[in-house]
C-alpha cells in the first residue's frame, strides 16, 4: 500500500498548480492518497507557511510523505530536498527554512539528499515551477515505495536551513507579541504560547487589556468562546496551544487594524506571589 502524501503550498485555486501537482502524482501511482493541508499560505511567506506545516505534521498518518512547496527561490541558489526523518516521515520541498520546523518535530534530519538533478525530475523542467516538475515526482516515487537513496545525492542534514519564529516578550503582568496568523473569523493567533502565562503572572479569568499602535480594547482572559458575551473581546488558548485574540461572533482582527507582524500587547494585574512564612508564623512541629 502506497504511503501518504501531505501537500501545503502558497498555490491558492484559481491557477490550476495544485491540480497539476496532483495529475504528476496520479500519474506515477493512481493509488497513493493525497491530503490537502493547504494552498493557501500567504505568496511566499515562508514563515507562516513553516508554522502551518508545524502545526499539521503531528497528525499525520505514520510514515507520510510531505509535499511542501513556497518558494520564493524557485530557480536560484536554493536547494530542493528530500529529507528522511526519524519517526518515518519524509519531507520534500525547498531548503529555504519552510521545512526547518516540521523535521525537528518529527525527531530531526536522519538523512537528506539534494534533488536539483535527481532522476525522476519531469523532463523538461520549468525553471520557475518545481512543485509539478521536480518536487511533487520525487515525493510520489517516495510515496510508491522508491528508496531515498536515489532520489538524489546525500547531503549534510546539519545544512538545513532554519527560519526565524518571532519570540514574545514577556514581563510581570504583560506578555508582547507577534501577529503569526489570522483565520477566517478574523481570531488573531500569536507568537506566544498558552505555557508562557505564568511567567507573566496574568491569571484566568482575570481581566486584561489588548493594545496595538493605536489601539485598546479591554477583554478577558478565558478557555472558551462562551465564557464571554456576544461581541465581547476575549483572549484564549487555541487549538494549537498558541495565544489568541478573538471576538465572540466578532472579527477580532478587523475591530484591532491588525495584519501579520503587527505587535500586540496583553496587559493586566499579575497575581501577587505567596508570602513566605516567617519563622514566628510556622506551625509548631509535632510533639513526639
Amino acid at each position: 500500500m502506497p504511503r501518504c502524501i501531505a501537500f501545503l503550498s502558497d498555490y491558492g485555486h484559481r491557477d490550476p498548480c495544485v491540480g497539476m501537482c496532483h495529475a504528476v502524482i496520479r500519474q506515477i501511482d493512481p493509488e497513493i492518497p493525497v491530503i490537502d493541508l493547504t494552498h493557501g499560505i500567504p505568496p511566499q511567506d515562508v514563515r507562516a507557511g513553516a508554522i502551518a506545516l508545524a502545526d499539521s505534521v503531528p497528525y499525520l498518518p505514520h510514515r507520510s510523505v510531505v509535499l511542501a512547496v513556497v518558494d520564493p527561490g524557485v530557480g536560484g541558489a536554493r536547494r530542493a530536498v528530500a529529507v528522511h526523518c526519524h519517526n518515518g516521515t519524509s519531507f520534500v520541498g525547498p531548503d529555504n527554512g519552510l521545512l526547518a520546523p516540521a523535521i525537528a518535530i518529527s525527531g530531526g534530519a536522519d538523512t537528506m539528499h539534494e534533488l536539483t538533478s535527481s532522476q525522476w525530475r519531469l523532463q523538461p523542467v520549468s525553471r520557475t515551477f518545481h512543485g509539478r516538475d521536480l518536487f511533487a515526482p520525487v515525493a510520489a516515487r517516495l510515496a510508491h515505495g522508491a528508496s531515498m537513496t536515489i532520489a538524489g545525492q546525500p547531503i549534510d542534514p546539519a545544512t538545513l536551513v532554519a527560519v526565524q519564529l518571532p519570540q514574545p516578550q514577556i514581563g510581570p503582568g504583560q506578555i508582547v507579541a507577534e501577529v503569526i496568523d489570522i483565520d477566517i473569523y478574523g481570531n488573531i493567533r500569536l507568537a506566544a504560547a498558552a505555557v508562557d502565562l505564568p511567567r507573566s503572572g496574568l491569571q484566568p479569568g482575570s481581566p486584561v487589556e489588548v493594545e496595538t499602535p493605536g489601539l485598546r480594547m479591554p477583554a478577558r482572559l478565558v478557555g472558551t468562546f462562551d465564557e464571554v458575551g456576544p461581541n465581547e473581546p476575549l483572549v484564549y488558548e487555541d487549538s494549537n496551544g498558541s495565544l489568541a485574540v478573538a471576538v465572540n461572533g466578532g472579527n477580532a482582527a478587523t475591530q484591532l487594524n491588525v495584519k501579520r507582524g503587527t505587535q500586540i500587547r496583553i496587559t493586566g494585574e499579575p497575581a501577587a506571589a505567596e508570602a513566605p512564612v516567617e519563622p514566628s508564623q510556622q506551625p509548631p512541629a509535632p510533639q513526639p
